[in-house]
């Protein structure tokens, strides 16, 4: 049995985490499906720019793709879903996260803010 080669396997981390299939992965990403199929069917290493597209569709850098650091736990009094809400807006890709910022902005009649990772 072949072994996967590890860009492939925290590419598939990724989607694991968050429940999506290479379908999915696709339309999320803009890669056409046929050329993931063909990534993790033949377990071939991705170039640098589709890694980067996957990594920006999974809202992290490419060292974070790569790093053995656990994502961090949030430690203060949230309740379940609160958290669950946090840790979503995590996996969220840059524009996503700035939506949610308007649409929570509409709900509460304020003017959004916009997006920073500070």
């Amino acid at each position: 049995m072949i072994e996967q080669n590890k860009t492939l396997a925290r590419i598939e981390e990724q989607m694991k985490r968050r429940h999506w299939s290479i379908y999915r992965l696709s339309k999320e990403s803009g890669i056409p499906y046929n050329t993931l199929y063909n990534l993790f069917s033949r377990n071939n290493n991705p170039s640098i720019d589709t890694t980067q597209k996957l990594c920006n569709c999974f809202g992290i850098s490419i060292s974070e793709l790569f790093s053995d650091d656990p994502v961090p736990e949030i430690k203060m009094d949230y309740s379940s879903t609160e958290k669950n809400i946090i840790l979503d807006f995590r996996e969220l890709n840059r524009n996503k996260k700035q939506l949610l910022i308007t649409y929570l902005a509409g709900l509460k009649g304020t003017l959004p803010n916009e997006y920073s990772e500070d």
